[in-house]
């Protein structure tokens, strides 16, 4: 479990410097993997970094080309927010997955 945390907290920091859309994508996939990990260890605080980190790297075209990624990523962090006792930014979020979501 720290391995995970420890290489994807290595390769956020790096994020800046990932120019091709396939290996952001695989460090969103990461900090979903990591987020998921964390909520799992009622690390709630943690798990919303990690999410966050994944939802800040999306490119504007996101709902049309990664629609699964971007629900989970979103639909995630607004759970971990919520057991954060973040109700405001939960609003946000949902109001971002309502706007963007299909039927």
């Amino acid at each position: 479990d720290d391995v995970l945390f420890i290489a994807v907290n290595q390769l956020n920091r790096g994020e800046i410097h990932l120019e091709e859309e396939d290996h952001r994508l695989d460090l969103q996939k990461l900090n979903l993997r990591a987020g998921k990990k964390a909520m799992s260890l009622a690390a709630f605080s943690i798990a919303a970094s990690y999410l966050k980190a994944g939802l800040d790297m999306f490119l504007d075209n996101h709902w049309e080309h990664h629609y699964d990624l971007s629900i989970e990523l979103y639909s995630l962090y607004a759970e971990a927010e919520y057991s954060n006792c973040h109700f405001q930014e939960v609003g946000r979020v949902a109001g971002i997955v309502l706007k963007a979501g299909k039927s």
